[in-house]
């Protein structure tokens, strides 16, 4: 054994019943020092996450959690900007630190500033929560074009591949990073019609998700999803009332899930608890599925 090197010298004869050689060989193995240790966090009152879609619904709803913990949150959002003003200022009001960047995911340039003025501002990028949707529109399966599904893949996918590649660096420099993805119980469970679109994009999200769980898992980077179930938001406006009541009746939890429901989920996931869960997809469903 070369205690310089780490290198283990390895001698093998094989015989057979009548003493017989049968194989001669040799092998140096490098031997680890230590087994991996679970990489930890900066204290969390300097720990950064940048949430994207933070403005509304259970974007906005995981920006207040996080900033609960002592989390600073860069709460990005697209065009609504009184409605991130105000999850800014609910933050700030129960003494968290939260400010409010106006960038499309969709566009990669406007990413990387925006991950560079996060980290100019808070001085790194830790947490990453991809919350970012278009409108769902409904469309018939029969009349769907292989444009329609376009503007999601821009946003779920696009935009995840772009705000990785703006902060995986720096991750990966700290030995620690949390990427989490915003999927949908539907990937599992029968589809509402007309949701082709949305459905496949969300599809080709989680197969980033478990690219990057693989590939950054040694860099102490994890990489999940979260599958809520039907959730009270803007985004579920148009799901007639009726159909909401049978949804939640159907529920074992007799109730449609919130956006603190997800909220939770993703507070530990950002945490240190959460180190060993790399590449999964959570579903939170009240039992449903």
């Amino acid at each position: 054994f070369s205690k310089g090197a780490g290198l283990l010298d390895l001698a093998m004869l094989a015989v057979n019943d009548k003493t017989q050689e049968v194989m001669k060989g040799a092998a140096k193995v490098k031997i680890a020092r230590k087994v991996s240790e679970a990489r930890t966090p900066k204290d969390v009152e300097n720990c950064v996450a940048l949430v994207t879609g933070g403005g509304r619904g259970i974007g906005a709803a995981i920006c207040s959690a996080l900033a609960e913990t002592g989390i600073n949150v860069a709460v990005n959002y697209k065009d609504d900007d009184s409605s991130a003003e105000t999850v800014v200022s609910n933050i700030l009001s129960a003494k968290g630190k939260a400010r409010a960047y106006c960038t499309d995911v969709v566009n990669s340039d406007a990413v990387a500033d925006l991950v560079g003025t996060v980290e100019k501002d808070f001085g790194s990028v830790d947490i990453l929560v991809h919350c970012a949707s278009p409108p769902i529109s409904s469309i018939q399966a029969e009349d769907l074009k292989s444009s329609d599904i376009s503007s999601y893949l821009q946003v779920y996918v696009e935009g995840s591949i772009s705000l990785v590649s703006a902060c995986c660096k720096g991750m990966a420099e700290r030995g620690y990073g949390r990427l989490i993805f915003l999927g949908t119980e539907a990937m599992i469970s029968a589809p509402p019609s007309g949701w082709g679109a949305y459905l496949a994009a969300k599809h080709a999200l989680w197969g980033l998700t478990r690219t990057y769980a693989h590939e950054f898992g040694q860099k102490g980077i994890t990489s999940n999803m979260l599958s809520p179930s039907l959730t009270v938001t803007d985004l579920t406006t148009d799901i007639p009332a009726r159909a909401k009541e049978v949804e939640a009746r159907r529920n074992p939890m007799r109730r449609l899930a919130l956006p603190e429901d997800t909220a939770a989920m993703a507070v530990f996931l950002s945490g240190q608890s959460s180190s060993y869960i790399n590449g999964q997809n959570l579903f939170i469903t009240g039992g449903a599925s």
